[in-house]
């Protein structure tokens, strides 16, 4: 039988030798379990099986000594202290009350929350903080970790959830490869000010980049980042982020940036700017005035920089290919319930490769109103509005106001035992344009579109599978119902509406045991009034089919042209994916005769995966139409349970802010090396670079 014996040791016993971090408020007592209990004086002994525990944490040893008078309290053998933190085990612990000292012989202790452990051959417990002696840590496995930290000497502080270890070595499995005299990492998650991990790089031109974040958070609403860099060869620069929430709905960010090129560097690559710089901000908000069921959202976005090398100068800037220099600013309110949606829109645009933006279209305001499908007079009859008003604006060239108003009324109703579908639209559209140039006369167009719809929805199971099938008939009788200023057609790009009959055929298989689908087909055929001709015409024809197979799917659309007898688009994908392989191919298409664009390119990867651990892939976006590869990048990957790491080699075209309006190609080496719940090590090595 076991003896059971409870006391009152001191009333900060628990937070005393179980990590100093609170005290009991009532109940302050240590329950001791042991096969043999033995009290002389002020001396207790326990041994065989010792259970020690409160409301506070958990102790096992073989056996305990506990003096009341020094307040000395021995834990020999297999000793574990649990609490809702951490796990501890040795073979000796020495604990005093009085000073608050601890000691510890061969500790290991593991972080609950965030799988951590330390091993130490002597360590020491004083003011909440841990002196450790010899050991090392690792958040792999403890019996043979892929990876760990060993260190001469460090600290553990538990208020600051803070760790330094020094003279430190990291060692792959038990060969090391990197020492530093000092390291230090935080073991919690919260936010906590301090460096953050530098990035590293090096390129033939730039030379070494060296880069380290200093992250401030004051507060738990707001933070910021200073980030300076320099690139030996190239120049120097800065940039600074702000982040802040200012409610549960909200978010903002804010970041600026500036560099400067070195001189020998900005004659040697003619760049038209030496320093690079600009800002962006984004705010958004939900919940702004909406209440219940209703909703809104405020979103207000701006950037603006001198050219596009403010971007690939920018120190965590992985892509390295940024080839936009339309600049686009906007704000957009919108509400929306149950019964409409209503927006308020401002863009404003930017080109960075002219001097000015004076022939650039802004868009000040745009409004929107959209009236959600109602009943009307009974359940066959439904109706919904859409009023669109822009208003767009240029310093140089023609600016206008537009309004579009669409009002469609629609009845629909089943016939045979629901087995035919038809409905009837009557659809009201008009259209006003206002000029601001007096010289131009302004455009008002109007029409009525009669829109019948008639079709049937079938679905057949067979053992194994399910057939379904629709069929769609629609005739569309248009109508305009007067024009004015139209006959200016250096203008108006309106042109008038077409009778047209279109038939669609779709069709589907799908699982009987799964539902899933295994194939899907549709066939589009419209037919267009020909005014001149007197007779419908044929229009493109439209066609969509994917195949679902078990690890993938592939897929196709295209849009065949009768008039110029050739497929003017078409876009093909291909996807499988399995344990061992994968790859993506898309290929696209376009062959527009209206605007004399063509566009032919194919998107392509394939990988290997290897012992579910380690991949290999290449990717490549190629321009078959100029004979030109935009970007190839090479893949390794190994993703381990406690470290992972990525290798990827680039070679990719990049907008830069040369005199020539040159673009340049670039080879990067990316390097990530991630040892989980500890650090990353992010570098890149870019090694060539030449212009376009």
């Amino acid at each position: 039988m076991h003896n059971r014996v409870k006391f009152f040791l001191f009333l900060n016993l628990s937070y005393q030798f179980v990590y100093g971090t609170e005290t009991f408020k009532q109940d302050n007592y240590v329950e001791i379990v042991a096969k043999n209990l033995d009290l002389n004086n002020s001396i207790i002994k326990a041994n065989g099986n010792v259970i020690l525990y409160s409301p506070k944490y958990y102790m096992t040893a073989d056996s305990i000594i506990y003096d009341q008078n020094s307040t000395d309290l021995e834990l020999k053998g297999d000793v574990n202290i649990i609490n809702n933190r951490q796990s501890l085990h040795t073979k000796y612990a020495k604990l005093n009350i009085k000073d608050k000292s601890d000691s510890f012989d061969s500790l290991f202790i593991a972080q609950n929350d965030d799988i951590i452990w330390f091993k130490t051959l002597d360590s020491n417990f004083t003011n909440n903080t841990y002196s450790l002696q010899d050991g090392s840590l690792s958040s792999c496995d403890c019996d043979d970790p892929d990876w760990h930290i060993g260190f001469r000497r460090g600290d553990y502080n538990l208020t600051k959830k803070w760790v330094n270890t020094y003279d430190t070595t990291l060692y792959i499995k038990d060969t090391p490869v990197l020492y530093t005299p000092y390291f230090g990492f935080p073991t919690s998650r919260t936010r906590q000010t301090g460096f953050l991990r530098p990035t590293l790089g090096w390129s033939s031109d730039d030379g070494i980049l060296y880069a380290q974040p200093f992250y401030y958070a004051p507060k738990v609403n707001y933070d910021i980042e200073l980030i300076p860099q320099i690139r030996v060869k190239r120049g120097y620069g800065s940039s600074l982020k702000y982040r802040y929430v200012d409610s549960l709905y909200s978010s903002f960010h804010f970041e600026t940036s500036y560099f400067k090129e070195y001189d020998d560097y900005f004659k040697a690559n003619s760049l038209e700017n030496q320093e690079h710089y600009g800002w962006k901000f984004e705010y958004k908000r939900d919940k702004l005035f909406s209440k219940n069921e209703n909703s809104d959202g405020l979103l207000l976005q701006s950037i603006d920089m001198n050219d596009v090398d403010y971007i690939n100068t920018q120190y965590d800037n992985d892509n390295m290919n940024y080839t936009n220099k339309l600049l686009e600013s906007k704000l957009k309110y919108f509400y929306n319930t149950n019964s409409y949606y209503s927006d308020i829109e401002v863009r404003l645009y930017k080109n960075i490769s002219q001097d000015n933006s004076d022939d650039v279209a802004q868009n000040i305001p745009s409004l929107s109103y959209y009236k959600y499908s109602n009943r009307l007079f009974n359940s066959y009859f439904t109706y919904s509005t859409n009023i669109d008003f822009s208003r767009n604006t240029k310093k140089v060239d023609l600016g206008s106001n537009i309004t579009n108003i669409t009002l469609p009324i629609k009845y629909s109703h089943k016939f045979l035992y629901d087995y035919l579908d038809f409905s009837f639209i009557e659809k009201l559209y008009f259209k006003n344009i206002n000029y601001n140039d007096n010289r131009y006369e302004n455009l008002q167009y109007a029409t009525y579109d009669h829109i019948f719809n008639i079709g049937t929805n079938l679905i057949k199971p067979y053992d194994n599978y399910i057939h379904t099938v629709k069929f769609d008939l629609e005739i569309l009788e248009a109508n305009i119902y007067g024009k004015k200023g139209y006959d200016d057609t250096e203008i108006s790009d309106i042109d008038d509406p077409d009778d047209t009959i279109s038939i669609m055929f779709n069709q589907s298989l799908y699982s009987s045991d799964t539902l899933d689908e295994i194939i899907n087909h549709t066939l589009k055929q419209s037919y267009v009034y020909d005014q001149q001709k007197h007779s419908y015409q044929k229009d493109n024809l439209e066609n969509f089919v994917k195949l679902n197979y078990y690890n993938g799917s592939i897929s196709n659309s295209l849009i065949y042209n009768y008039d110029r007898k050739k497929i003017v688009s078409s876009s093909t994908s291909l996807k499988y994916d399995d344990d061992q392989f994968f790859t993506n191919i898309y290929h696209s298409y376009i062959d527009n005769a209206d605007d004399l664009t063509q566009n032919r390119s194919i998107t392509y990867d394939a990988g290997l995966n290897f012992s579910k651990f380690y991949t290999i892939s290449y990717k490549e976006e190629y321009d078959l139409l100029n004979k030109i590869s935009k970007k190839k990048e090479y893949l390794f990957k190994i993703k381990q349970k406690c470290w992972d790491l990525d290798l990827r080699l680039t070679d990719s075209l990049v907008a830069t802010n040369r005199v020539d309006n040159g673009v340049l190609r670039q080879n990067i080496i990316y390097l990530q090396f991630n040892l989980k719940k500890l650090f990353k090590l992010k570098q890149y090595y870019k090694f060539k670079e030449e212009v376009e």
